[in-house]
């Protein structure tokens, strides 16, 4: 689909140059403001390179790999600003930034041998997205677009388990931003002089982040090749929002 998608928009925007008119009625031209709620699925990818008795993931799957998938359906909400120009009457190639509310999870291992809990924790504060856009316009008052572009994230993993006493052993911590890709489509309805609805399905793909293996000191790696854990995350949205045009 990411290759549909890029394809789609340079051939849409090869012809653009060429073919920008006198638009100056249409409702979508120029720019905009708005804001939208989206019903978001975060999907957390941890990998744990490592075999036997590990003291983060204690189930392990085929090939000696730990893998454990964080999911957790959350409401997010998104605010945005863009520009759009029209050409050959009824076609727009537009670019938007927005930026959206992230979540947070945890997920804890049942007890292991009686004194620690391994636990995973994925905190992602925030998600702003850069997008080209390009679309066709019916009967002037409808939009159907769709959008590709990158994304930043802020982005904080951690790795650890717990004892009983609360205290917390070997922990890895990553916090960076984190970038990756948007891609999706949506429609966009005319409801008023100067408002439209919209609807969206966004998909969000983050590069992975890791980190290795701290040694019992803490000042190296644990493993000679500097193993260690990573996180990837995936994320689907539905929205549903207002802009408003100028």
């Amino acid at each position: 689909m990411k290759k549909f998608l890029f394809i789609f928009l340079v051939l849409f925007t090869s012809k653009a140059h060429t073919q920008i008119n006198d638009a100056s009625k249409s409702f979508f031209k120029g720019p905009y403001v708005g804001g939208a709620i989206g019903y978001t699925k975060f999907n957390n990818r941890f990998n744990n390179p490592m075999y036997s008795d590990d003291w983060y993931v204690l189930d392990q799957n085929l090939k000696g790999f730990n893998l454990l998938d964080l999911k957790k359906t959350v409401i997010t909400g998104t605010i945005s600003a863009g520009n759009n120009w029209i050409f050959n009457k009824n076609y727009l190639l537009g670019v938007e930034a927005e930026i959206s509310s992230g979540h947070n999870q945890k997920w804890n291992s049942p007890k292991y041998g009686g004194v620690w809990t391994p636990q995973l924790q994925e905190n992602i504060n925030y998600i702003a997205n850069f997008r080209l856009k390009a679309g066709s316009i019916y009967e002037d008052k409808s939009l159907f677009y769709l959008t590709l572009g990158p994304t930043i994230a802020d982005a904080k993993y951690r790795a650890f388990h717990s004892l009983d006493n609360g205290n917390t052993d070997w922990p890895i911590s990553i916090n960076k931003k984190v970038y990756g890709l948007n891609y999706g489509v949506g429609v966009e309805r005319q409801i008023e002089d100067k408002g439209s609805m919209k609807l969206e399905y966004i998909l969000t793909n983050l590069d992975s982040a890791s980190k290795p293996y701290p040694n019992l000191a803490g000042s190296g790696c644990f493993y000679t090749d500097c193993r260690g854990p990573s996180w990837k995350t995936k994320i689907s949205s539905i929205r549903i929002g207002y802009n408003y045009h100028f």
